[in-house]
């Protein structure tokens, strides 16, 4: 299993930042839109996707940042003094079939989907373990208080060692694996304390 190196903007397809919209409908803010914000990340994490906020955003906007199975949300402002940004969610079709309209990232958050030969989930395991190791407080900067993941020199400087599609697919199908079984453990003990 050999691997290749690229710099992680060469992983990345598409890329855009999230919005915010407004809580009525108004002018050109016309379409419903649930969105994720970085407070929502534990929660879907462990497999609970109700409580989203409902806005409503430009159609351009709800379009382009529309989320599809397998993309990734990076936190790209927020942060604490102990935590920093650069956490990832990953997106499954159960996520996004609880919503009846588009659901999009937050304004704080940025949409990453990776180019073809890239297993969307190979990558997202990737970046969590870089967050989990601390190695995104190296792309993060503060002013006025609010920390902020510094996405452009991320992607130049950081190096991703990537195996073939074939190893890629099935790193990703074993972690996505115990993730699944994270959310019916879960699931379970919510039943049973209920």
């Amino acid at each position: 299993m050999g691997s290749k190196v690229y710099s992680a903007g060469d992983l990345i397809g598409f890329s855009i930042g999230g919005g915010w919209g407004k809580e009525e409908q108004q002018g050109d803010f016309q379409t419903e839109v649930a969105i994720i914000r970085g407070a929502d990340f534990p929660s879907i994490e462990n497999g609970i996707y109700d409580g989203l906020p409902v806005r409503w955003e430009k159609k351009a906007k709800a379009t382009k940042a529309s989320l599809q199975p397998g993309d990734i949300i990076l936190e790209i402002s927020g942060g604490t003094d102990d935590r920093p940004t650069g956490r990832t969610l990953y997106i499954t079709e159960d996520l996004l079939d609880s919503y009846d309209c588009p659901v999009i990232p937050a304004s704080f958050c940025r949409l990453l989907r990776p180019v073809n030969d890239i297993d969307s989930a190979y990558l997202f395991f990737w970046l969590q373990n870089m967050y989990v190791k601390g190695r995104t407080w190296g792309y993060q900067n503060r002013s006025t208080g609010l920390s902020n993941f510094q996405y452009k020199v991320f992607a130049e400087l950081e190096q991703v060692a990537v195996p073939d599609e074939e190893a890629q697919h099935g790193i990703a199908s074993l972690l996505l694996m115990f993730d699944e079984k994270r959310h019916l453990n879960n699931r379970a003990n919510d039943y049973l304390a209920a």
